[in-house]
């Protein structure tokens, strides 16, 4: 047994050396840390370091994208640059950083019936996507409001009119908005009186 105790020795010393290495491979490299504020997207964070929203979801294993804790610290991860592109004749290489587009999808009211209608101007929007058009309270945002319906954003801007839900025609005031997949969202509120 006395004859093991050396070999034991050696590969605990081995573990130990080569854990700590493999830790700080796996170990994300963080450009800046940023602390989530109400109302933040991992979208408009992204436009505000130059990086992909999807770069910063992935860097901080971050589960729910409509839900982002207030206060959490986010590691920004370095901007990335696209592979330069091989050519049968040699040429100059160029290296093309990818950042995001610095427009924000923004909901503005152009004309309320009270009690029955709002009609909305969106502009900004991801083109040819999916946006469920939520209604609430004031002060909610709309967040976990009442569906109303769905909407595609066609070209990225749009008109339209949607009937207010029977739980909210005689609110005074009623927050709207547009919530799409990862994030993208608009919100804004209207005088229903």
């Amino acid at each position: 047994m006395k004859q093991f105790v050396p070999f034991f020795l050696a590969l605990s010393l081995l573990a130990m050396l080569t854990v700590p290495a493999f830790a700080e491979e796996t170990q994300q490299t963080c450009s800046a840390e940023y602390t989530v504020q109400r109302g933040d997207t991992l979208y408009s964070i992204g436009v505000k370091y130059g990086v992909d929203w999807r770069n910063i979801f992935y860097a901080n294993g971050i589960t729910n994208v409509l839900k982002l804790p207030v206060g959490k610290v986010l590691c920004i991860p370095a901007a990335t640059a696209t592979a330069p592109v091989a050519t049968s004749t040699p040429t100059a290489t160029t290296t093309v950083t990818a950042t995001p587009s610095a427009k924000i999808p923004i909901i503005t009211i152009t004309g309320v019936a009270p009690g029955e209608s709002v009609t909305i101007n969106a502009t900004n929007f991801p083109p040819n996507r999916d946006f469920n058009v939520l209604m609430g309270p004031i002060g909610t945002r709309g967040e976990s409001g009442t569906f109303v319906t769905t909407v595609n954003t066609g070209t990225g801007a749009f008109t339209a009119t949607y009937t207010l839900p029977d739980s909210l025609k005689s609110a005074k005031q009623v927050a709207i908005r547009l919530e799409g997949e990862f994030g993208y969202h608009s919100y804004n509120w209207f005088y229903n009186k």
